[in-house]
């Protein structure tokens, strides 16, 4: 589920999977599989911009599922480390700008 939330947080805007591979540092093979899930799931859904490039773009659902995670998250883990925070409070301030 980590990945997938990895995978769906930058995606509150269109982004590319170059981009979303470069935030989120998961290597190539296991981006192009969970995307190729999650789009089969249609999560996130898929666009092409003005140039013809394709994106990806989350909705609704996807949007409760980050702060679902975000919300399980705090709760399992008391002993988190610096950056799981960092990611999190990310996470918060992007569904903050969100709504």
């Amino acid at each position: 589920m980590q990945i997938i939330a990895d995978i769906l947080s930058p995606c509150l805007h269109p982004q590319t999977k170059t981009y979303i591979r470069l935030q989120t540092n998961i290597s190539y093979e296991v981006l192009q599989n969970c995307i190729y899930h999650l789009v089969l799931n249609h999560w996130p859904i898929r666009v092409t911009d003005r140039s013809g490039q394709n994106k990806l773009i989350i909705a609704e659902k996807e949007l409760i599922f980050l702060e679902k995670w975000v919300e399980l998250q705090k709760l399992s883990d008391a002993k988190q480390t610096n950056s799981e925070v960092t990611q999190k409070l990310k996470l918060e301030q992007v569904f903050a700008r969100s709504k």
